[in-house]
């Protein structure tokens, strides 16, 4: 019997690219569920973003923040 190697060809990042387009994801699905508003500036700057930490932090703070842009933090990330 043979057996084969096929290993589907993946493009580098495209698992890190879908993992950050799930938080991105989640953590605007989290903000309409929790009616907080977010303005488009601020849903460019969620989208755009792809540092995985990055989301990871903000995806937390979706949880509890009163405003969108409490997502980024003093420090602006």
């Amino acid at each position: 019997m043979v057996t084969s190697s096929y290993e589907p060809k993946r493009k580098p990042g495209t698992h890190k690219e879908a993992f950050a387009s799930e938080r991105v994801r989640v953590i605007l699905r989290i903000l309409e569920k929790r009616r907080v508003p977010v303005r488009p500036a601020t849903r460019e700057r969620i989208v755009s973003c792809t540092d995985l930490d990055t989301l990871s932090r903000w995806l937390e703070r979706a949880l509890t923040v009163a405003e969108a842009e409490g997502l980024f933090g003093e420090g602006g990330g």
